[in-house]
């Protein structure tokens, strides 16, 4: 005999323990017997693995289990009880679906140490894991933590993550300028590692000696931090928040803290959470109000720019490079775009050349294995795939780099060729750097030189400007010296 427990669930969906007391009261069942009902019902499954308020549990129906019903039940029931499993959820549905995994504490607001009554962010990120609300894609450039069906950073998320590392890299400063931090003292994140307060991940860090936050103990003053997160691309929910406000709410709780000024950095906020930031005493950080409008303006733009990248260079190549060349003299802003400059200039080279191009195109191999390909350049019958290293003037290409290049990228790309009807043939494969490669890198390139691999071909700095002069682009060239200090040379 099917137990009104069952049948509820049968009628519900998954549902909460807690929904199912609810619903069981109001058909006339006292709370004890409603939850005596719910303890004995054995024709009903138990979700293990996950946590709720008040010990309350996630049912299920066998048939039920794996369904679209099951998990769109189970992501409602976590962010409404405002789990720590839910806030993580909401992080990283506000980003798109999907984070480089460094990133994943400090956008779900989950401690990386120990800390009272929250669940670490490695506890929960297994948790989503074991229930199959999340993956982690591994790529040559990084593990990716993604919701249910989307494993890898969507194409406009990648383009808004390089814009919120131009601005936090041009904040840094900003916050020097006006005495809020020191000089060499404010960490910002980067593409693998997020700076840490307390036990907590934050996008930037960085003490701050202003009389408001330093404190005074035994007789001995005390700085505070400031700490800051940032989400751009939207106008931010209260819901999106909670993560940010969870970190403050334990780091203010504990016990001789030390004093903070928080910072949240976005588009836009709606009221009821621009209402609630401001309660907080957080600094509201929209772009207009600390670059002013134009920047803010143009920062906007790039990540479109950059969201359609190839396009847009087909259409409107000055453009795009004059909009690179406004936000580089962003102070501070020039160091996280170097990479994206030198794809776009490669990528133009190719089709003055004559190829169509695709830029920062993420594939899968049949084995699932994720990874990019900068540039795509197609002719005809030939494809070239290029890696490219934009690195600041003085800085290296290391073997290391080239290393996981030719034993993890180009094995998923060739693999994923051969799985594209689209695509004839095998690909060439080329490596450019914006200045040079050091020692050992170069001697593992002439090893690959003599081995007479014809696929492989690497480029210098040095090439790009000859290719550049080559093709009368004396605008390009001068970018080119801005971002890398490179001149020609003749070979």
């Amino acid at each position: 005999m099917t137990s009104e427990v069952a049948q509820l669930v049968s009628q519900m969906g998954p549902s909460l323990s807690s929904d199912l007391i609810e619903k069981l009261l109001k058909m006339g069942f006292s709370h004890a017997a409603a939850r005596q009902r719910i303890s004995r019902a054995r024709d009903v499954k138990r979700l293990e693995g996950v946590t709720f308020p008040n010990r309350a549990q996630f049912l299920f129906l066998h048939r039920q289990a794996g369904k679209r019903e099951f998990f769109e039940n189970l992501v409602l029931a976590l962010k409404k009880n405002r789990t720590s499993c839910g806030r993580a959820l909401i992080a990283l549905e506000s980003r798109g679906g999907a984070v480089p995994l460094g990133h994943f504490p400090a956008a779900a607001g989950l401690p990386v140490e120990k800390a009272r009554g929250q669940l670490s962010s490695s506890t929960v990120l297994q948790q989503l894991r074991d229930v199959g609300l999340v993956t982690i894609t591994r790529t040559p450039d990084g593990d990716i933590v993604g919701l249910r069906g989307s494993p890898l950073l969507a194409q406009r998320r990648r383009a808004t993550l390089i814009v919120e590392n131009v601005i936090l890299g041009a904040i840094r400063p900003w916050l020097i300028n006006l005495g809020w931090t020191s000089t060499n003292s404010v960490i910002v994140r980067d593409s693998k590692s997020v700076p840490k307060f307390g036990q907590f991940r934050f996008d930037l860090v960085g003490p701050s000696y202003l009389s408001s936050i330093t404190d005074f103990r035994n007789g001995r003053q005390l700085n505070g931090f400031i700490v800051a997160d940032v989400l751009l691309d939207r106008q931010i929910q209260v819901k999106e928040l909670d993560p940010f406000f969870a970190k403050l709410a334990v780091l203010r709780s504990q016990k001789r803290s030390t004093r903070l000024q928080p910072m949240f950095i976005a588009d836009g906020f709606q009221p009821e959470a621009l209402n609630q930031i401001r309660g907080r005493g957080c600094i509201v950080g929209r772009p207009e109000n600390i670059f002013g409008s134009e920047i803010a303006e143009q920062l906007r733009e790039l990540v479109s720019t950059l969201d359609q990248a190839a396009d847009r260079l087909n259409k409107d190549p000055n453009a795009v490079f004059d909009l690179m060349t406004r936000i580089a003299r962003l102070e501070g802003a020039s160091l996280n775009l170097r990479g994206v400059v030198l794809g776009l200039i490669i990528a133009r080279l190719f089709q003055l050349d004559g190829y169509s191009v695709d830029i920062r195109e993420q594939i899968r191999s049949s084995g699932g294995d994720a990874a990019e390909i900068d540039v795509r350049a197609s002719k005809r019958n030939e494809i070239v795939c290029v890696e490219c290293k934009g690195k600041s003037p003085g800085s290296f290409v290391a073997s290391p780099d080239i290393e996981i290049w030719i034993n993890k990228t180009i094995p998923r790309i060739k693999n994923w060729c051969r799985n594209r009807s689209d695509i004839p043939g095998e690909p060439r494969f080329e490596f450019y750097v914006s200045t040079d490669y050091d020692q050992e890198a170069s001697e593992l390139i002439r090893g690959l030189e003599a081995s007479g691999d014809k696929s492989l071909k690497f480029y210098r700095g040095h090439d790009v400007v000859n290719r550049l002069r080559q093709n009368r682009e004396g605008s390009l060239i001068e970018i080119f010296r801005e971002q890398f200090g490179v001149e020609s040379k003749s070979y």
